[in-house]
């Protein structure tokens, strides 16, 4: 073999351990496409939930592929279980990823709240069902009834006030109650706190009928406003 031959050959070999060293640095250098497995399903608002809702409802949220390593980093809630039953925190908006300072036991309402001239608020506590469950958030209309304790009258609902607006959703709380007999919105003490516009008179009738027996909180729908009226035993069949 001549040398001509040789110089060819170790060209040859050369320019193929040239060739593969190069394909290896730029695999290894080339990052890898993401996977299913380097991104998780997180937790997002399908809609706005305002500050103050009880987190209870599976179906308001939907799950959003976010990379493993920021889930990691920020805390995002990637199962419902680990909110469930905790209250908004701030106003979510939709399809944004929950984080912690986003939900918990306790939410602090605004101090610069913004009453209408000639209005003020007043707070009453109602457990879930008593406020319509999750339904009622701050601007809903709601008309408010009392339900007296039992005496010689018999069972009786009144309503007191006809069409109220909602200003904030408190948080959920163990609430003592002044009267041992009495709790508002039924059995249990767990209530939450729902502060509404009233004027002077509104605001009156509350109070009395808060002491007198259980307020139930009814949501609105467009142009509707309910009459003011008693029910009672005689006017519907129980038994």
């Amino acid at each position: 073999m001549g040398r001509r031959t040789l110089l060819l050959v170790a060209a040859v070999l050369l320019a193929a351990i040239g060739t593969g060293a190069l394909f290896l640095y730029f695999k290894a250098a080339t990052p890898v496409v993401s996977t299913s497995k380097e991104t998780v399903g997180v937790l997002a608002p399908a809609r706005t939930i305002f500050a103050g809702t009880p987190l209870t409802d599976a179906d308001a949220f939907v799950k959003v592929p976010m990379s493993r390593q920021v889930v990691s980093s920020t805390g995002m809630v990637t199962s419902f279980d680990d909110i469930k039953g905790k209250l908004a925190a701030r106003d979510l908006a939709p399809s944004v990823p929950l984080t912690p300072a986003d939900y918990g036991d306790v939410v602090t309402q605004p101090a610069d709240v913004t009453l209408p001239s000639g209005k003020m608020a007043i707070t009453i506590d109602v457990d879930d069902a008593a406020r319509v469950s999750t339904f009622l958030t701050k601007g809903s209309r709601v008309a408010v009834y009392v339900i007296p304790e039992g005496g010689n009258a018999g069972n009786e609902a009144r309503l007191i006030l006809p069409d109220v607006t909602v200003l904030t959703i408190g948080s959920a709380a163990t609430i003592t109650r002044p009267r041992a007999t009495a709790t508002t919105g039924g059995s249990g003490d767990t209530a939450s706190l729902v502060t509404l516009v009233v004027d002077q008179r509104q605001a009156g009738q509350i109070l009395v009928a808060q002491t007198a027996g259980d307020l139930y909180l009814t949501l609105l729908g467009p142009d509707t406003t309910p009459t003011t009226k008693a029910y009672n035993d005689r006017d519907i069949a129980v038994g």
